[in-house]
């Protein structure tokens, strides 16, 4: 009997040490060879997306617009900074109000934002796929009906 409580303690405290650590890294930065920076194509809907994103100081900076038909039909700018270590993403649509997302998931290959206010979208994530590609997924609310649109984009 005593020799099984003692296989019991040993087995309880080997579970209690494989207990997951929290990582002591530094803050949240963005750098030049941030892999969403470069020029992006995709087939989107009945046309393309474009984006362009880089480093403006310590921000990441997106210029994007969707061709259809030969027309320029949406444009619009994001910016994601940081804030008292927490990612932030603002998109700026053109002749729209500006919509903010704050990072609920950051990591070197993978970044969700998500906002409590806004429906369409209500989450937007960037899954890094390999060099030369990546992948956006938007996660949408429509009157209670939620769905995703995934788009693949290819590095230009």
């Amino acid at each position: 009997m005593k020799r099984y409580n003692y296989i019991l303690w040993i087995m309880l405290l080997f579970f209690l040490s494989c207990e997951e650590k929290t990582s002591e890294e530094g803050p949240l930065v963005f750098n030049k060879k941030h892999w969403l920076i470069g020029k992006w194509k995709t087939a989107a809907f009945s046309g393309s997306l474009f984006e362009t994103w880089r480093m403006e100081g310590n921000q990441l900076y997106k210029e994007g617009h969707y061709v259809e038909k030969g027309d320029t039909t949406y444009s619009e700018m994001v910016i994601i900074s940081v804030e008292d270590s927490t990612a932030i993403l603002r998109a700026l649509p053109i002749n729209r109000a500006v919509l903010e997302y704050r990072g609920i998931e950051v990591t070197d290959y993978k970044m969700v934002f998500e906002s409590k206010i806004e429906k369409e979208p209500f989450q937007i994530i960037y899954e890094s796929v390999d060099k030369k590609h990546f992948r956006r997924i938007t996660k949408n609310n429509d009157d209670g009906i939620e769905y995703e649109n995934v788009f693949e984009f290819e590095r230009q």
